[in-house]
């Protein structure tokens, strides 16, 4: 969810800031827009976060579809979990997960009073569907997200490609994002950034390409590895025209969504507050 404590900036596979990644799929479920809410999910997953991200999605389902919807939406995601568990290759079964979700209906105000401080109206859950249906994603139909691989010295070809979707800035205020001005780590430090990133941490560490260097905020190569990395691994962020480092990194002039135009668009009831006329005493 969007948790109020500061989260330390690190970046995705493709030099997605990952905190905003989890906000631009949350917007993308409630939203309704598939192929965005799949892309962000697969972000995550091949980013190397697949127990958070499944943390992060039933974290979405008790606070937005649980009230809303027949309890074995719940156990279809676990279900879907706990077979991942015993075959982590089945990576279609997260698609399988946002595609039962994103058809079903939800409620913001539990969001709106815990995460955002803001009173609503209690919520009257309508009446619950007899017959679930689970709706299945398929393997042939994930493999569309695996990871792109470069060819020797031509990495910095992969960002214009992968970048399918922009990151949803218009809420960095709203949310309270940890990281907001990232062009500096984005363009110059990115390599520092993707160190808490699975994905890149065993690219790193497993080659031995090189140490993180907090000091330099920097990860120090030896002579002989720097280039055998940036052949495959320079996607030269800083090289990249604008249109496609803002998909990353926005460009700091998004209009920002307010409290009221939140609930306005996914249905929020916040308690109205009733102004009384003065009493003029006689």
């Amino acid at each position: 969810m969007t948790e109020r404590h500061v989260n330390p900036l690190v970046f995705t596979r493709y030099l997605y800031p990952r905190e905003q990644v989890n906000h631009s799929l949350l917007l993308a479920l409630l939203d309704k827009e598939v192929d965005e809410a799949l892309f962000w999910t697969y972000e995550l997953y091949h980013s190397g976060f697949e127990e958070q991200l499944y943390e992060y999605i039933y974290s979405i389902y008790e606070t937005f579809y649980k009230l809303s919807n027949n309890i074995s939406l719940g156990k279809c995601l676990r279900d879907f979990y706990d077979n991942w568990l015993k075959d982590k290759s089945q990576h279609c079964l997260f698609g399988s997960m946002i595609k039962n979700l994103i058809c079903r209906p939800f409620n913001v105000n539990l969001f709106m009073e815990t995460y955002l401080n803001i009173k609503c109206e209690p919520f009257v859950p309508i009446e619950k569907e007899g017959k679930f249906l689970r709706m299945k994603y398929t393997k042939e139909e994930a493999k569309k997200f695996d990871t792109i691989k470069a060819e020797f010295q031509k990495a910095r070809f992969i960002l214009p490609k992968a970048y399918l979707y922009s990151i949803r800035h218009n809420v960095s205020v709203l949310f309270q994002c940890s990281s907001i001005d990232i062009k500096q780590q984005y363009q110059m430090n990115w390599t520092y950034y993707c160190w808490n990133c699975p994905y890149w941490r065993n690219i790193i560490e497993e080659m031995n390409f090189g140490r993180i260097n907090h000091s330099t905020k920097s990860v120090d190569f030896e002579e002989e590895d720097i280039d055998e990395f940036y052949d495959y691994y320079g996607y030269e962020p800083d090289e990249q025209p604008m249109e496609v480092q803002q998909k990353s990194i926005g460009n700091g002039l998004e209009k920002q969504m307010t409290i009221k135009e939140f609930a306005d668009l996914y249905g929020g009831t916040m308690v109205k507050k009733t102004i009384r006329p003065p009493v003029i005493i006689k």
